[in-house]
């Protein structure tokens, strides 16, 4: 994969867009002091997605944006696209593809893949073990230089991973080891839940088994009452016509005594 057009609009000395065309091999870049080179580098770093200003030569992102000059007007946008050819190591199978970066003095930022929205981790997972990520090999400064020479052997390791295409691979670890960290905390998540909801389903079950305890025993009091009514019933029955058949005899015997008393009177 190699970089072939670099087109800048309003990044820091360009106001006017401007497409540069690189030639496969060695493109140099010749000039007197303030002319721009180092300001094309700078695009070139912030259109992969540099998110320091310090690193870009400034204090604050809206340096990024030309801020006029005594015959020139400020502009409100910054853009830089960066096309690559023969990109055959990335997630996308083409040929060439072109990813656009955009910063407006609102503060708003776009990323853009083949003038399609996308974001800044899609960019940098493009990138991932080519040598064209920020932390990479792909821009020797003079300060990147003294630090290959003199960093200590694990800061150095860190810029042959990136060279070697371990990176990439070292943060699909990482993630990969978030997510199980992830999944591990949801697991005793869950088991503390499962284990609550055991606990109220056992209460639960104790209060059903209570109720169902407490219905049959109140069936079976309507039951008794029921047939403690119907005994009750009965009792009463055979006793009103005892009661009856007193009354009956009573009456006859009053009759007769009626009747004696009539003869002898």
């Amino acid at each position: 994969m190699f970089l072939k057009e670099i087109e800048i609009s309003g990044f820091k000395s360009f106001p006017e867009k401007v497409k540069i065309t690189l030639l496969p091999g060695i493109n140099a870049f010749v000039g007197p002091n303030g002319c721009g080179k180092s300001n094309l580098v700078d695009a070139v770093r912030w259109g992969l997605g540099e998110q320091n200003p310090y690193n870009l030569r400034g204090t604050r992102m809206e340096d990024m944006i030309f801020s006029g000059t005594a015959s020139r007007k400020p502009v409100g946008m910054a853009e830089v696209s960066l096309t690559f050819a023969e990109a055959r190591h990335t997630p996308f199978p083409l040929s060439h593809f072109t990813i656009t970066r955009r910063y407006f003095r609102s503060g708003e930022s776009q990323y853009l893949l083949n003038r399609s929205p996308v974001r800044l981790r899609d960019i940098q997972e493009i990138f991932q073990g080519t040598g064209l990520g920020m932390s990479g090999y792909s821009f020797l400064s003079l300060e990147m230089i003294e630090f290959i020479l003199f960093s200590k052997p694990r800061e150095r390791r860190l810029l042959f991973d990136e060279l070697a295409g371990i990176t990439g691979y070292r943060k699909k670890k990482e993630e990969l080891l978030r997510e199980i960290n992830s999944i591990k905390e949801n697991l005793f998540r869950l088991t503390d839940i499962t284990g609550e909801l055991e606990r109220q389903l056992k209460y639960i079950r104790r209060q059903a088994n209570r109720a169902k305890r407490y219905q049959e025993i109140q069936e079976r009091l309507k039951n008794l009452e029921i047939r403690k009514a119907g005994e009750e019933f009965v009792r009463l029955r055979e006793k009103r016509e005892s009661l009856q058949k007193s009354l009956e005899e009573l009456y006859k015997s009053a009759n007769s005594i009626k009747k004696e008393l009539e003869e002898k009177g």
